[in-house]
């Protein structure tokens, strides 16, 4: 389903975005949502106990984070490999989709690792022009072998930081994508049709992904979507759809729909309850 509530991917915080991955993965791993399901279930213990120290942490404190530490790296790592390997598909076709829709443009998606926010977040919201070609793009900056013993020496690096907020503060429930045109953060910097763009190509590479992994055909729904772009950008989205999904086109207002001067098949008109 495309509906204008899917600017939230690009406009809300990150868990809308993280959502955006983890959904596609429950869809097309068969075991992603018990892993997700099983990790929640221990970030909430490691926070119990985070708000059950009063002052300095005791021994007994230090033995238990320790269990939760070394169950939430288990997990949380499961977790990061499969959005990593989900990243490099997504990467890929928005590239793609997105080029279609603005030629020359540099576009792109980087996964943000919580312990790396700050870096990964300030190379992205510089005023400065960098052009396309910038390769702000740049790889994981360690390698998946590595992840293990980062992500369990930045959870003892913080803990004293999470006891006094009370909460985990890295891990994959805190990671973020960031979004880029021409290595401006789109969030921060894009247009609204550029943010709108963003948006549906996202969903675009959702149905491409889910179209080769599960081997069959995704009935797409645009519901009112098409209104929101202009005229150009909406005759590139419909003929991107037609070549390779069953569509349905929801609207309010026809016009814009028959200035496309593009064969929708049938058509049914609903009102009053009634369909014609």
């Amino acid at each position: 389903i495309f509906s204008p509530d899917d600017l939230r991917i690009i406009k809300a915080g990150p868990g809308e975005r993280r959502n955006f991955l983890d959904s596609i993965l429950e869809k097309i791993y068969r075991g992603f949502y018990s892993l997700r399901l099983q990790y929640h279930k221990i970030l909430m213990q490691r926070n119990s106990l985070l708000k059950s120290i009063k002052g300095k942490a005791g021994d007994s404190h230090l033995g238990t984070i320790e269990v939760w530490n070394e169950n939430l790296v288990k997990y949380g790592i499961e977790i990061i490999e499969k959005r990593l390997d989900l990243m490099d598909a997504v990467r890929e076709k928005f590239r793609e989709y997105t080029g279609d829709f603005f030629k020359g443009m540099d576009s792109g998606i980087e996964y943000i690792f919580s312990w790396d926010r700050a870096e990964g977040m300030s190379r992205f919201n510089d005023s400065a022009y960098t052009g396309p070609g910038s390769g702000h793009e740049r790889n994981v900056a360690c390698s998946r072998d590595d992840l293990r013993e980062i992500f369990s020496k930045k959870l003892n690096e913080n803990f004293r930081r999470d006891i006094a907020f009370k909460t985990t503060t890295i891990g994959p429930h805190r990671d973020d994508l960031i979004i880029f045109f021409d290595g401006k953060d789109i969030r921060s910097f894009g247009s609204q049709g550029q943010q709108r763009i963003a948006s549906v190509s996202l969903k675009l590479c959702e149905l491409h992904i889910l179209k080769d992994k599960l081997d069959t055909e995704p009935v797409l729904l645009l519901d009112d979507v098409l209104s929101e772009l202009d005229i150009e950008r909406r005759k590139k989205l419909v003929k991107v759809i037609n070549e390779r999904f069953q569509t349905f086109v929801t609207a309010t207002n026809i016009s814009y729909l028959d200035k496309l001067d593009i064969d929708f098949g049938s058509r049914f008109l609903v009102s009053e309850n009634n369909i014609n």
